[in-house]
């Protein structure tokens, strides 16, 4: 193999049950220089094997270099990446590239953060409410682009700097997908599971506006009987009042509106009967060009709920896994109305 070629090996959630020795034997017998490791659907035994694997790897006289994709960065504090200190880690996180030490700075200023507005007192609601006040005002909104030279390995897909969680805690700008990221983030740090996504936005006439992003999150509180997959939409609520929140926890049915494109994200998650249901899978299956749909499927579940998206992976009857799934979001789906005059005392 020459110096240039890059040899790599996977592990994702359709090999995650792969013996160690395996891929360690896998790793040496190919002369890997690259293990990439994407688990969104990780159990605590998946994370004690991989830890192990980093082990293993540790031992090896000839070490690959290790690029993680992690889907939560409060997730980085499972793994005790800052334990292997002769190994070199890579963290994609939203489409951006990491070290280490970068990660877990920006992961402790956002503690920090969360330290001053939410405490063990508040129910899931209350939490939320706090998080989304603080993301809404933390920074002033304008897309601020990458420089024209810029390290490529450093960035997969996004061409703004606005976006990137180290630049919005570095600096004093947002746009709408840091935004809803920084929402997601914190969010999913308290327990309250969100994933950010994007949308395209039309004019009136049909045409093309630009791109927007929201975040989707799924709250369960007992307090004030809240139990659904809802829409909040922090960059649009920036300058409301706490009073007027107008963007805040919005039923999926908000994203029928003729002004904006078709999201998958939402898509399979906004189904108020059966045939709507129905028609919803078909048309996110039929998207699925390559690979498993079921897989896709549950990755997408998992993002917003990963304990129902492990539950429904133990269904091997394609029937009973498809039939659970629409209970699942028709449930999920029965919208209770969120009552504007809830104040929140930390």
């Amino acid at each position: 193999m020459s110096q240039t070629e890059n040899k790599t090996i996977f592990i994702d959630n359709r090999n995650k049950l792969e013996e160690i020795s395996n891929i360690i034997q896998k790793i040496q017998l190919e002369n890997a220089n690259e293990l990439c490791i994407d688990l969104s659907m990780y159990t605590i035994e998946d994370i004690e094997k991989i830890k192990n694997i980093f082990l293993e790897i540790s031992k090896l006289n000839i070490k690959p270099n290790i690029l993680i994709r992690l889907h939560k960065i409060c997730e980085l504090d499972l793994m005790d990446i800052g334990n292997y200190e002769n190994l070199n880690f890579r963290i994609v996180i939203d489409d951006y590239t990491y070290n280490y030490e970068e990660l877990n700075m920006m992961n402790l200023e956002l503690k920090k953060y969360l330290t001053n507005i939410v405490n063990e007192s508040m129910s899931p609601y209350e939490k939320y409410i706090s998080i989304y006040n603080f993301v809404r005002k933390y920074k002033k909104y304008k897309i601020i682009e990458q420089p024209k030279l810029i390290d490529l390995s450093q960035l997969i897909n996004n061409k703004h700097q606005s976006s990137s969680l180290k630049y919005i805690l570095e600096n004093d700008y947002i746009d709408c997908r840091g935004f809803s990221y920084l929402l997601q983030t914190m969010l999913n740090m308290v327990g309250i599971e969100s994933v950010e996504f994007g949308f395209d936005v039309y004019r009136n006439d049909g045409s093309k506006l630009g791109g927007h992003a929201r975040t989707l999150i799924n709250i369960d509180d007992d307090k004030y009987d809240l139990h659904g997959i809802y829409i909040s939409d922090a960059t649009w609520d920036a300058n409301n009042l706490d009073s007027n929140l107008e963007y805040s926890l919005l039923p999926l049915s908000s994203m029928r509106n003729e002004m904006y494109g078709k999201c998958e994200t939402t898509l399979l998650f906004d189904s108020l009967n059966t045939d709507e249901f129905k028609s919803n899978i078909n048309e996110l299956c039929s998207n699925i060009k390559y690979g498993n749909s079921k897989l896709k499927v549950l990755e997408m579940i998992c993002s917003i709920d990963k304990k129902k998206a492990l539950e429904l992976s133990q269904i091997d009857d394609s029937d009973e896994f498809y039939q659970q799934l629409m209970n699942y979001i028709l449930l999920k789906n029965n919208h209770k109305k969120i009552q504007s005059d809830v104040k929140v005392v930390k």
